[in-house]
Protein backbone atom coordinates (compact mmCIF):
# COMPACT_ATOMS: atom_id res chain seq x y z
CA UNK A 1 0.00 0.00 0.00
CA UNK A 2 1.09 3.56 -0.50
CA UNK A 3 0.71 6.75 1.47
CA UNK A 4 1.07 10.38 0.50
CA UNK A 5 3.61 12.13 2.69
CA UNK A 6 3.97 15.90 2.70
CA UNK A 7 7.46 17.19 3.34
CA UNK A 8 8.64 20.78 3.59
CA UNK A 9 11.74 21.92 1.72
CA UNK A 10 12.63 25.61 1.77
CA UNK A 11 9.03 26.51 2.49
CA UNK A 12 7.67 24.40 -0.36
CA UNK A 13 5.28 21.57 0.47
CA UNK A 14 6.03 18.48 -1.56
CA UNK A 15 3.47 15.65 -1.56
CA UNK A 16 5.23 12.34 -2.21
CA UNK A 17 3.56 8.99 -2.70
CA UNK A 18 5.57 6.30 -0.90
CA UNK A 19 5.15 2.77 0.37
CA UNK A 20 3.80 2.60 3.91
CA UNK A 21 7.05 1.18 5.28
CA UNK A 22 9.03 4.13 3.82
CA UNK A 23 7.09 6.98 5.46
CA UNK A 24 9.52 7.63 8.33
CA UNK A 25 12.53 7.30 6.05
CA UNK A 26 11.13 9.82 3.55
CA UNK A 27 10.30 12.22 6.36
CA UNK A 28 13.92 12.00 7.59
CA UNK A 29 15.19 12.54 4.04
CA UNK A 30 12.96 15.58 3.63
CA UNK A 31 14.11 17.02 6.94
CA UNK A 32 17.76 16.43 6.02
CA UNK A 33 17.34 18.11 2.62
CA UNK A 34 15.48 21.05 4.16
CA UNK A 35 18.09 21.54 6.89
CA UNK A 36 20.96 21.29 4.41
CA UNK A 37 19.41 23.76 1.97
CA UNK A 38 18.41 26.10 4.80
CA UNK A 39 22.06 26.34 5.87
CA UNK A 40 22.97 27.64 2.43
CA UNK A 41 19.93 29.92 2.27
CA UNK A 42 21.11 31.64 5.45
CA UNK A 43 24.72 31.85 4.29
CA UNK A 44 23.86 33.11 0.80
CA UNK A 45 20.92 35.46 1.41
CA UNK A 46 21.56 37.61 -1.65
CA UNK A 47 22.23 34.71 -4.00
CA UNK A 48 19.72 33.18 -6.41
CA UNK A 49 17.81 30.13 -5.20
CA UNK A 50 19.36 28.07 -8.00
CA UNK A 51 22.83 28.63 -6.49
CA UNK A 52 21.54 27.61 -3.06
CA UNK A 53 20.09 24.44 -4.57
CA UNK A 54 23.35 23.61 -6.36
CA UNK A 55 25.42 24.14 -3.22
CA UNK A 56 22.96 22.09 -1.17
CA UNK A 57 23.01 19.29 -3.74
CA UNK A 58 26.80 19.27 -3.62
CA UNK A 59 26.77 19.06 0.19
CA UNK A 60 24.26 16.20 0.10
CA UNK A 61 26.36 14.38 -2.53
CA UNK A 62 29.46 14.91 -0.39
CA UNK A 63 27.63 13.36 2.58
CA UNK A 64 26.51 10.44 0.43
CA UNK A 65 30.02 9.80 -0.89
CA UNK A 66 31.41 9.93 2.65
CA UNK A 67 28.90 7.32 3.79
CA UNK A 68 29.71 5.17 0.77
CA UNK A 69 33.41 5.29 1.67
CA UNK A 70 32.57 4.22 5.23
CA UNK A 71 30.43 1.37 3.91
CA UNK A 72 33.20 0.20 1.59
CA UNK A 73 35.69 0.29 4.47
CA UNK A 74 33.32 -1.76 6.63
CA UNK A 75 32.79 -4.26 3.83
CA UNK A 76 36.56 -4.62 3.43
CA UNK A 77 36.90 -5.15 7.17
CA UNK A 78 34.15 -7.77 7.13
CA UNK A 79 35.88 -9.62 4.26
CA UNK A 80 39.16 -9.56 6.20
CA UNK A 81 37.46 -10.85 9.34
CA UNK A 82 35.77 -13.61 7.37
CA UNK A 83 39.12 -14.66 5.93
CA UNK A 84 40.69 -14.65 9.39
CA UNK A 85 37.82 -16.70 10.79
CA UNK A 86 38.09 -19.22 7.97
CA UNK A 87 41.83 -19.46 8.58
CA UNK A 88 41.27 -20.03 12.30
CA UNK A 89 38.63 -22.60 11.54
CA UNK A 90 40.99 -24.44 9.20
CA UNK A 91 43.81 -24.34 11.76
CA UNK A 92 41.45 -25.60 14.45
CA UNK A 93 40.27 -28.43 12.21
CA UNK A 94 43.86 -29.41 11.40
CA UNK A 95 44.78 -29.35 15.09
CA UNK A 96 41.72 -31.44 15.90
CA UNK A 97 42.66 -34.01 13.27
CA UNK A 98 46.24 -34.12 14.56
CA UNK A 99 45.05 -34.55 18.15
CA UNK A 100 42.63 -37.29 17.11
CA UNK A 101 45.36 -39.10 15.20
CA UNK A 102 47.60 -38.95 18.26
CA UNK A 103 44.78 -40.09 20.54
CA UNK A 104 44.80 -36.90 22.61
CA UNK A 105 41.30 -36.74 24.07
CA UNK A 106 41.84 -33.54 26.07
CA UNK A 107 43.41 -31.78 23.10
CA UNK A 108 40.53 -32.91 20.92
CA UNK A 109 37.93 -31.60 23.38
CA UNK A 110 39.71 -28.25 23.56
CA UNK A 111 39.81 -27.97 19.78
CA UNK A 112 36.16 -28.98 19.50
CA UNK A 113 35.27 -26.10 21.80
CA UNK A 114 37.42 -23.74 19.73
CA UNK A 115 35.77 -25.01 16.57
CA UNK A 116 32.31 -24.41 18.04
CA UNK A 117 33.27 -20.89 19.07
CA UNK A 118 34.69 -20.12 15.63
CA UNK A 119 31.59 -21.54 13.94
CA UNK A 120 29.38 -19.47 16.20
CA UNK A 121 31.39 -16.33 15.46
CA UNK A 122 31.28 -17.05 11.74
CA UNK A 123 27.49 -17.42 11.81
CA UNK A 124 27.11 -14.21 13.81
CA UNK A 125 29.38 -12.34 11.41
CA UNK A 126 27.36 -13.61 8.46
CA UNK A 127 24.16 -12.45 10.17
CA UNK A 128 25.66 -8.99 10.68
CA UNK A 129 26.77 -8.81 7.06
CA UNK A 130 23.34 -9.94 5.85
CA UNK A 131 21.64 -7.37 8.09
CA UNK A 132 23.97 -4.64 6.80
CA UNK A 133 23.38 -5.61 3.18
CA UNK A 134 19.62 -5.78 3.69
CA UNK A 135 19.65 -2.38 5.36
CA UNK A 136 21.77 -0.86 2.61
CA UNK A 137 19.71 -2.30 -0.24
CA UNK A 138 16.37 -1.88 1.51
CA UNK A 139 16.29 1.85 0.97
CA UNK A 140 14.84 3.50 -2.06
CA UNK A 141 15.04 6.91 -3.64
CA UNK A 142 12.55 9.45 -2.29
CA UNK A 143 11.36 10.47 -5.76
Amino acid sequence: MSTTVKIQVLGHTLPLKVADHEVKSIQRVGQFVDETLSEFTEAAKNQPESLVLILGAMRIAETLFGEQRKTEALQTEVRTLRQELESLKKESQEALETAAAQGGASGRAEHEIQDEVISSLTKRLEQLVDAHQTGASGTSAPF
